[in-house]
């Protein structure tokens, strides 16, 4: 009986130093990200003057920079959201950007401008996108222009659901899709193009 005592003691002190130690390498991991985020200025300027949503909206003021290998900059302010729009949506470049589908509009053009981000890993970008609600406006930002969209509708999705990325080429629409349920299913966001602005 107290070898199986023994036994499970160490199982259970077993379980707490790996988790322990998983703890500490993902926190070492996050510290070696955000070196990288303040060594690299590209990267580093990809969070630049994002509020905490608790503490109100971005404010218009608020300087908003395509950066160098940028098409774009999402700017969500009823939910604080705000990242750099890269081309593709491999896990490298969605470790510090919102990644743009391949073969999918650009902003402004008729089409689906859609887009990809994590909430929970990394920059945490999209993490707030449960949160956005129809009606909410969703700025994007590239050199030349500025377009507005509205959103139409939020829906939980199954990842199998690549029908959301269609285009009709008949109108100017926009996606974000990030995961949710610890990626059991996707937050997909739509909305249309309301009005594009020169910059």
């Amino acid at each position: 009986m107290k070898s199986k005592i023994t036994h499970v003691i160490i199982i259970i002190v077993a379980i707490v130093v790996i988790s322990a130690i998983a703890i500490f390498i993902k926190e070492m991991l996050s510290k070696t990200e955000l070196q990288k985020l303040k060594t690299t200025e590209e990267i580093a300027n990809t969070l630049v003057d994002i509020p905490d949503p608790a503490q109100g909206e971005l404010k218009p003021e608020d300087i908003i920079t395509v950066k160098n290998g940028a098409i774009a900059v999402i700017d969500i302010p009823s939910q604080g959201i705000r990242g750099q729009v890269v081309e593709g949506t491999d896990d490298e470049t969605l470790k510090n950007y919102i990644g743009k589908f391949e073969g999918c509009a650009y902003p402004g053009e008729y089409g689906n401008f859609s887009v990809a981000a994590h909430n929970n890993i990394y920059t945490e970008i999209f993490r707030n996108l449960y949160k956005v609600k129809v009606g909410d406006e969703v700025r994007v930002i590239t050199r030349q222009k500025e377009h507005i969209y509205r959103v139409n509708s939020i829906e939980k999705i199954a990842p199998t659901r690549i029908d959301v990325l269609n285009e009709d080429k008949s109108k100017q629409e926009i996606t974000l899709i990030t995961c949710s349920d610890m990626s059991r299913t996707r937050i997909c966001v739509k909305g249309t193009l309301i009005s594009s602005n020169d910059i």
